[in-house]
């Protein structure tokens, strides 16, 4: 298992408060937000330490994925959302400003770091963190797979500045995570299909950018992790893998792991590379004939995910996502596979940072 080192949160003299109507009575000594800037988007969340246990109080909606693109100049527009983030959370409980972290996803571009965090501090007092595509990618599976499960199960995070996913290498001796990445996600791959083509047609070149980069890559991966391939189960997570089982299964609400067939998810992927507008047009008419369920709030529900995958993917992005996600899951051999799009992944990584970061406070 990696190790994530103590955070030096300063402790607060504030007395037991209540936040705004709805939220719970904390000791507000105790009341810390994390926000993490990611590939294509900020999330924040609040919880609550004793000790090494950890109470999440709040997860705030993501801000719109394409709110800012990353480039150097775009670092004072992200510094600006981290601070509506806080303003947001602060709303809620009146935590000082100390009691925030913010810490950058491995899909943050290294060649803007130092910008971005510059813009941070001038704009906040607060220095952000970074985490590695190896430290992201074992968080998630920290997160998600039980101890029970750790032999059986590989996790497969396609994100939108790289894909990566680990599984656990358990032995008399130990435990180990074995991490898996490559430098591309759903939109960088985007951006560097665009990058080639020119004029040319976006397809014809991710294609070709598949045989010449993704599968080689891919493959590297496979001799340096082999069991990636032999894992009995496979763990979807991502926006990708999120927008196909929206998509495919609009009305499903079967909990923490959503099982796909293989043949579902060949004839999704096949048509996602080769008409992408059309995926994002699933029949809503089969809304499920349950007692309990709503038909018409069903379907207003399933229409706004499926809004929101449009606004926050192009075309070109779900063919690039598409063809990542496929080439990974061909090398992994999934069609002897069970494959489940995991649910709680929004949110995993930062999570399972803040419970290591308590439990590493409370061993000091």
């Amino acid at each position: 298992m990696i190790g994530i080192a103590a955070l030096a949160i300063l402790p607060s003299s504030a007395d037991s408060a209540k936040g705004e109507e709805g939220n719970p009575k904390v000791d507000l000594a105790n009341v810390y937000g994390v926000i993490e800037i990611g590939g294509s988007g900020v999330k924040t969340m609040l919880f609550a330490k004793d000790g090494e246990n950890v109470k999440f109080l709040k997860k705030y909606e993501p801000t719109e994925a394409n709110a800012f693109s990353w480039t150097a100049s775009s670092s004072g527009l992200v510094a600006d959302a981290v601070a509506d983030s806080i303003k947001k959370m602060q709303g809620d409980y009146a935590i000082p400003d100390n009691h925030f972290k913010i810490v950058g996803s491995s899909g943050v571009p290294h060649d803007i770091r130092q910008s971005l965090s510059e813009s941070i501090i001038q704009r906040l007092h607060l220095k952000p963190d970074y985490i590695s595509v190896e430290q992201e990618s074992q968080l998630v599976f920290q997160n998600l797979v039980p101890k029970a499960d750790e032999k059986q199960v590989v996790v497969l995070d396609i994100g939108s500045g790289n894909s990566k996913g680990s599984y656990a290498d358990v032995r008399e001796e130990g435990t180990r995570l074995v991490s898996f990445s490559i430098p591309f996600g759903t939109k960088t791959f985007a951006e560097e299909v665009d990058a080639e083509r020119k004029d040319g047609a976006f397809l014809v070149t991710a294609e070709s950018l598949r045989e010449q980069v993704i599968q080689p890559a891919v493959r590297d991966n496979v001799q340096i992790a082999p069991e990636m391939q032999r894992r009995e189960k496979i763990y979807l997570v991502g926006g990708i893998p999120w927008a196909m089982t929206t998509l495919l299964r609009p009305f499903d609400t079967s909990g923490d792991l959503i099982r796909l067939s293989p043949d579902e998810i060949k004839a999704f992927l096949t048509k996602a590379i080769n008409s992408p507008r059309s995926v994002l047009q699933p029949n809503l008419d089969d809304a499920p004939h349950q007692p309990t369920q709503d038909i018409e709030k069903a379907r207003q529900k399933a229409s706004g995910a499926i809004a929101k995958i449009g606004n926050i993917y192009t075309d070109n992005q779900i063919v690039a996502g598409a063809i990542i996600l496929q080439t990974f899951l061909e090398e992994m051999h999934y069609q002897d596979k069970e494959v489940y799009f995991n649910t709680q992944g929004l949110y995993a990584w930062p999570e399972q940072y803040v419970i290591n970061m308590s439990q590493a406070d409370a061993a000091k």
